[in-house]
């Protein structure tokens, strides 16, 4: 399946604190463009913005994920398996990964077996990092 949610710069999609935003998985092609994915909550697991389950999933031209909060690893995207391709414009800030001991990737987490592509654009207030990894360098 493949999925391109475009909101042309004024779209908000939010969690609203409550859940997860977006799980993308294998077999599915995701574009995420002019839209801020919001107020994800992975309650005690991963990925409070965007879980990529071995999907394809693309942040394209104006796209943020900030405001995300998960327990474990990835506050804002965390990466299972499959690809993630940054575009330009993206933008990733204020995710909050809130685990004690502290694990990381506030912004981004890639796991073994991952690709990712393209230049993230970090903004401030990814906690308690930006991006860490287990797989591919982080970007």
């Amino acid at each position: 399946m493949t999925l391109t949610i475009d909101g042309g710069s004024g779209v908000t999609i939010s969690g609203g604190n409550a859940t997860r935003v977006w799980w993308v998985n294998a077999g599915t092609n995701v574009t995420f463009a002019g839209l801020t994915i919001t107020a994800g909550n992975a309650g005690a697991g991963e990925g409070g913005g965007i879980y990529n389950n071995g999907g394809t999933v693309t942040i394209a031209s104006n796209a943020t994920v900030s405001g995300n909060t998960a327990t474990s690893n990835g506050g804002g995207i965390y990466l299972a398996g499959g690809t993630i391709t940054l575009g330009s414009g993206n933008l990733i800030q204020n995710n909050t990964v809130n685990a004690v001991p502290p694990p990381a990737g506030g912004g981004i987490w890639l796991n073994v077996g991952t690709m990712i592509s393209g230049i993230a654009n970090y903004g401030s207030g990814n906690t308690p990092d930006n991006c860490m990894t287990l797989g591919p360098p982080c970007p």
